[in-house]
């Protein structure tokens, strides 16, 4: 897909891969104030709810959807209530030990009904072990922004979790020996399991063990994207087969790290195979 920059972030239709779609092909320019256009949004999935939090918490414009329903849901989500058996709202993290015991609580809650016991306490550590794994890359003062949605007539979870701190690549520069990579290459190296930015405290498992797991479950209809700066991975489903690959691109697609699961409820791999496949074994 070809990409030009633009004044405004414009997001448009019903779906988050149409939202993530905008998103690559029409980046604003993120160096200076942007305005968050979401006239044409008749759906809102956990990618507007966080973009529209970000936005809301740099006092950037919002022209606000012109669906009723779809504003109103929007501002419940912000309202920060408990999470539920149908979603997650639209939280702010500050605190590293406070949203991992949260995101930890909270997905349980959200998938318990939905995939099995063994698979359900994996996920829910690897998920928030991911959420540890962004507070340590990004640096940013807005914290970690995370929001997730159930959708039963679909038979999926859909989760967000963004920050606009300095990205990936340039976190891995913590680490002396990709100092000397390309951005490119520290990007690449970050999705693998042990590269870390910080290899003293951090074995790097967040991040890789969700895209081993995502990508073992892609013929279950699961999916994934990542944008961080100019750099994308993504598994996604097209003509009922996943495509998975790196990307890199002219423009900042986004500023910090975006990431963004759909989860189906269908039969899982779990986590204690895929560990083993990438070699960890049981302790």
């Amino acid at each position: 897909m070809s990409q030009s920059k633009h004044n405004s972030l414009i997001l448009s239709g019903n779906r988050s891969l149409q939202f993530l779609r905008n998103l690559y092909t029409k980046p604003p320019d993120w160096k200076q104030d942007s305005i968050l256009d979401l006239t044409e949004v008749s759906f809102a999935t956990p990618i507007v709810c966080v973009i529209r939090k970000i936005y809301h918490l740099k006092k950037w414009s919002i022209i606000e959807p012109s669906n009723i329903d779809v504003n109103s849901y929007l501002s419940w989500m912000d309202c920060g209530w408990q999470a539920t058996s149908q979603y997650v709202p639209t939280y702010q993290f500050q605190i590293p030990s406070i949203a991992h015991k949260n995101i930890l609580r909270d997905i349980r809650i959200l998938l318990e009904d939905s995939v099995k016991e063994d698979v359900l306490k994996d996920l829910s550590y690897t998920l928030a072990e991911l959420v540890d794994n962004v507070f340590d890359h990004a640096k940013s003062n807005l914290g970690v922004l995370v929001q997730a949605q159930k959708y039963p007539s679909m038979r999926k979870v859909e989760i967000c979790i963004a920050d606009t701190g300095r990205g990936i690549d340039q976190s891995m520069k913590d680490n002396p020996a990709y100092q000397y990579l390309t951005a490119e290459e520290r990007f690449e190296a970050a999705l693998k399991l042990y590269h870390t930015c910080k290899p003293d405290q951090h074995s790097g498992e967040g991040l890789s063990s969700v895209i081993a797991w995502i990508v073992e479950n892609a013929k279950s209809g699961a999916e994934g994207i990542i944008f961080s700066n100019k750099h994308v991975w993504f598994c996604v489903q097209t003509s009922n087969q996943a495509r998975i690959g790196v990307d890199h691109t002219k423009y900042c697609i986004w500023p910090g790290t975006l990431i963004w699961l759909s989860i189906p409820f269908l039969r899982h791999v779990s986590f204690v195979d895929v560990w083993r496949k990438l070699g960890l074994g049981e302790e």
